[in-house]
């Protein structure tokens, strides 16, 4: 049958190793039975040895070897369903992480479509000759007034304000 470990054979999940235990039919030797009452069902019946020395007739030894196989079947049922519920739950995990996966992925896409718009912005800046006018120097004719003293305080921010573009690649309109 598909699906069903042959005898002995292990399953295994993670580390853990589990092995079927199949229970084994004892042969007895049906031709040295003897009629007699079964210790079992109490029959008249041909009976042999059983493993305690009682006697034990061909159901009862049929029945016996019968429930021992579905206690491994229903043990197997149950290691079964426990491997199902794992199985289930391994899967969601991995569909949840599939999920964000698929989710992070596409931020990535966007950040990297971002990432690239900026820099042809930036590529496009510095490629531009940055043109600025800057207003006129500023005169007084008084040297002994507060607007003297304002006026070369303007043009030497002026200065500063021209030298800084220029560092930058810029160009300042008017001026040398």
């Amino acid at each position: 049958m598909r699906g069903l470990l042959a005898k002995g054979q292990a399953m295994n999940k993670g580390t853990e190793t589990k092995t079927i235990a199949m229970p084994t039919r004892l042969v007895r030797d049906w031709g040295d039975a003897v009629m007699r009452h079964c210790d079992y069902c109490s029959r008249y019946a041909s009976t042999v040895s059983d493993e305690e020395g009682g006697a034990i007739c061909a159901e009862c030894c049929d029945a016996k070897h019968t429930g021992d196989l579905k206690c491994a079947l229903e043990d197997s049922l149950q290691r079964n369903a426990q491997l199902i519920a794992a199985l289930e739950q391994a899967q969601t995990e991995r569909d949840d992480l599939k999920a964000l996966n698929q989710h992070l992925d596409l931020s990535i896409r966007q950040a990297e479509g971002v990432n690239a718009s900026i820099r042809r912005r930036i590529a496009e800046l510095e490629a531009s000759q940055l043109s600025v006018k800057l207003p006129d120097y500023r005169n007084s004719p008084d040297m002994h007034t507060k607007q003297y003293y304002e006026a070369i305080g303007f043009n030497q921010g002026l200065d500063a304000c021209i030298e800084a573009i220029r560092v930058a690649g810029g160009k300042v309109e008017g001026s040398e």
